[in-house]
């Protein structure tokens, strides 16, 4: 799969979130204490916007539509619908750039 440069380290500080396109596909990147992880941006219960949802202590962004809670290193839904899921996308940093595979 390709490798797509996003952002940068700079513009993506921890406990910060943002939403990109690649390939017609809306993707959330959250910054959490360091790491960087990229999952689908559209909660699949009602396709709010995840990237503004909060990001909680157990590594979960809370959808702000409706409260679901899900895993952004699995995709997992951990409340709401368990069987719930979104697609995760591998993240790659180098030299402060940040890049996901689609």
């Amino acid at each position: 799969m390709p490798l797509h440069k996003v952002t940068t380290l700079s513009h993506l500080r921890p406990g910060a979130a943002l939403r990109v396109t690649v390939d017609a596909r809306e993707i959330g990147v959250f910054n959490v204490a360091g790491q960087v992880l990229a999952v689908k941006n559209l909660c699949p219960h009602y396709g709010d916007a995840l990237h503004k949802g909060k990001v909680t202590d157990q590594n979960c962004v809370v959808c702000p539509g409706h409260g679901w809670h899900f895993d952004l290193a699995t995709g997992a839904c951990t409340s709401g619908n368990t069987q719930a899921r979104l697609r995760t996308h591998k993240v790659f940093v180098k030299d402060g750039e940040i890049f996901i595979e689609v």
